[in-house]
């Protein structure tokens, strides 16, 4: 929800000459436009920044902590922090001409209470039953079907875990901080969450966390420990960054996007791949070989595994 510019200028408005002399035209100019501009004392909710004054004056904005208020352009937008309040120094730099001066500004997002959670490791460890739990993480990726989005990918500085239901995963975007309650569940053996309730999302374009990526194993490894029966549920969920050659299969009666092992070929499948969503944003990188995560989700009832990605790397990955 976007709030407009009100009323009470917060806390000190310091100005500040940066660089170019400028005539004192220009100044008086400059100063008149950044004294016209008030913010709030606090904000919870993204909110507009004004880029523009009068006389053709053009102001940008830069914050103190882009985790809690991040700026593109004129718009704001907040991620209430967890732990306490948070005080953002926000600074505007109004040009005009070849002046440009400062105006800082100190706003408050105050703390979002959302209760208890549990982490992704702990949610493997849950019983299977109905009962439900609070979770907080990254959305990191999609799980497709023939109607859209099936799932979400989850990711904290513990692990990632795949979230079974459409619902959910159709109201939030990849870089999405949420708080949600599921079930603990399994597919044919694999963990996973499922009948989730979207509690609320906490703030949106954030990086996930690379804590718990594994960077030692190969396509080939992977596809081998999914064939072993003491090790196949052990690698559910979690995120192999391996070199691979991104493949486009076309079968009789399916399609699909694999990593494929450069060396031996050995390949493993997207859990759903033939969705435009998916298709639009792998197509670039079809028949490259690059650095890729993914992360294995499920089982086929016949027993082969099936994988979601994360991300790929054209420059390669750095941990």
């Amino acid at each position: 929800m976007k709030k407009a510019l009100l009323l009470s200028v917060l806390a000190v408005a310091t100005l500040t000459a940066c660089g170019g002399t400028g005539n004192n035209e220009a100044k008086e100019t400059v100063e008149a436009a950044l004294n016209e501009i008030t913010l709030n004392e606090t904000y919870n909710e993204d909110f507009t920044l004004t880029t523009s004054g009068l006389g053709g004056v053009t102001i940008s904005w830069t914050s103190s902590d882009t985790e809690v208020i991040s700026i593109n352009g004129g718009e704001a937008s907040v991620s209430r922090p967890t732990d306490e309040d948070a005080s953002v120094t926000l600074t505007a730099t109004a040009t005009y001409e070849e002046y440009s001066q400062n105006k800082t500004f100190t706003v408050t997002v105050e703390q979002l209470e959302i209760g208890e959670y549990l982490s992704v490791q702990e949610a493997y460890a849950l019983p299977v039953g109905s009962t439900k739990y609070n979770f907080r993480g990254v959305v990191t990726g999609f799980v497709y079907n023939a109607s859209g989005r099936a799932g979400c990918l989850i990711t904290d500085n513990t692990g990632t875990i795949y979230v079974f239901g459409s619902t959910m995963a159709k109201q939030v975007e990849k870089g999405d901080d949420i708080f949600f309650a599921a079930e603990r569940d399994d597919y044919f053996g694999a963990t996973q969450l499922a009948y989730p309730d979207l509690n609320m999302v906490i703030g949106s374009g954030k990086d996930y966390s690379t804590e718990a990526f594994i960077t030692d194993k190969t396509v080939e490894e992977v596809y081998g420990m999914s064939r072993d029966t003491e090790q196949k549920f052990g690698i559910i969920g979690n995120v192999y960054v391996a070199s691979a050659t991104i493949t486009w299969f076309t079968g009789s009666s399916y399609n699909s996007w694999e990593v494929e092992d450069p060396t031996t070929k050995a390949y493993i499948s997207a859990a759903y791949s033939d969705n435009d969503e998916l298709n639009s944003w792998l197509e670039p990188y079809k028949g490259q070989t690059l650095d890729v995560a993914f992360v294995p989700v499920s089982y086929t009832k016949s027993g082969n595994l099936q994988m979601a990605f994360i991300d790929v790397f054209p420059n390669g990955y750095a941990a």
